[in-house]
């Protein structure tokens, strides 16, 4: 199942007059062609693949208004798409095929239509299948060559779209709203497990270790960078788990991130180490207020900053400083998307966002079929940090939970 929303792009296309929107970074080709580019491409060097562009390893998704998705890649990994049933049947490929023999491989085993470079292959597919000349392109990665040869083409008319991929990728299709659950699913168990390990004399990278254990036995993927642990003290900012070692009385909070099947998670909790301070305790409170008040003003056609505004007075009633944090943010393919709810977006008459067919303000309303991971943080230099993390469908009328999320601070010894 393609994890494209078709109805939506197509509604976009058609909306803007455009015969086709041409996706070049790895999440947009992901997105339209359904091939794991976000896990198959970690390093775009030149000297990774063979068959790549001059300085990138360029690869592209195609959408024809009203037909199906196209691919163009590698020819060395387009034996892995030819793998995956639930792919676009619609590959051009480029360069040499992947071989371990020092005999050149003929290109034409694998596909009649292969071509010596990106920006042919491109090219070529554009003029088979695309029955339109106006197409709409994501820049974020395009090559130069490749850009300027579809320029070139008599009567294309190319056009910056990249921020209108984000605007259609803000509401998940049905296949995307699975990914994201069984992402959520599994970054839960591995967060849970993190806390299990906390107790007094346990390291931070102790903590992380069971983690990562539990989240990659499910076949997500671990990253330490994507891993925040505050113990005590030293939780007073945003930090990596470290070999701090956790004491008697410290608060904890932790945050992780993790993807599965190319779609991301987002999490996070606190505890203590014995009973919680007052302090602890009240500005825990305080978050889970002020989460659960986001969290029941968000469903269709709620603007962001009506709802970032109706949060503010909460933190003056726990007698705390307003600190400025992402309040919500949307969640998919990439870690943080569109819309967000931040002090940001009560900007509501600022254009922030544009290109060729976009021009918004980040105060974007809210649709049913977005997720929204709803966060806030508090962290005290000197003291320490409170976390609370919980994502959310939104719905016609209301927001529920993607999957379970018990939240309280969790009491270790």
């Amino acid at each position: 199942m393609l994890v494209l929303n078709e109805k939506r792009a197509n509604e976009f296309l058609e909306k803007f007059k455009l015969d086709a929107i041409i996706s070049s970074s790895r999440e947009n080709t992901t997105y339209l062609t359904n091939f794991l580019s976000v896990s198959h491409i970690q390093d775009k060097l030149y000297n990774v693949s063979s068959g790549s562009g001059e300085n990138y390893l360029q690869i592209y998704g195609i959408l024809p208004r009203g037909e199906k998705p196209v691919l163009v890649l590698p020819a060395s990994l387009q034996k892995i798409a030819e793998l995956d049933n639930a792919l676009t049947d619609r590959i051009r490929a480029y360069g040499e095929p992947l071989s371990i023999s020092p005999k050149k491989q003929d290109r034409s085993s694998l596909d009649d239509q292969s071509f010596d470079s990106p920006d042919e292959a491109l090219v070529a597919a554009v003029k088979e299948f695309v029955p339109g000349k106006r197409c709409g392109i994501d820049y974020s990665d395009i090559e130069m060559k490749s850009l300027k040869a579809l320029k070139r083409q008599q009567g294309i008319q190319t056009k910056n779209a990249t921020e209108l991929f984000r605007f259609i990728r803000a509401v998940k299709s049905p296949e995307e709203i699975r990914r994201l659950r069984n992402a959520g699913i599994v970054n839960e168990r591995g967060m849970n497990s993190a806390f299990e390990a906390v107790r007094s004399s346990a390291k931070g990278t102790e903590i992380m270790r069971e983690y990562a254990k539990t989240i990659v036995s499910y076949g997500a993927k671990f990253d330490f960078g994507n891993v925040l642990l505050g113990i005590g003290a030293q939780g007073g900012e945003m930090v990596n788990p470290s070999q701090t070692t956790v004491k008697q009385g410290d608060p904890i909070w932790i945050d992780v991130i993790t993807s599965l099947n190319g779609y991301s998670s987002d999490t996070g909790d606190s505890a203590s180490v014995g009973k919680p301070s007052e302090k602890q305790l009240n500005i825990y409170n305080a978050m889970e207020n002020i989460v659960e008040k986001a969290k029941d003003l968000s469903r269709a056609g709620a603007k962001p900053s009506d709802i970032y505004r109706e949060t503010l007075p909460l933190w003056d009633r726990f007698n705390l400083s307003r600190p400025q944090v992402t309040l919500a943010h949307g969640i998919g393919i990439e870690t943080h998307e569109y819309p967000q709810i931040s002090s940001g977006s009560l900007n509501e008459n600022t254009i922030a966002i544009r290109d060729d067919f976009i021009r918004s303000s980040a105060d974007i309303p809210l649709e049913a079929g977005m997720i929204l991971n709803f966060e806030s943080a508090y962290l005290v230099p000197n003291w320490g940090g409170v976390h609370l993390e919980r994502t959310m469908i939104i719905e016609k009328s209301r927001s529920s939970p993607l999957y379970d999320q018990k939240r309280s601070i969790r009491r270790r010894y």
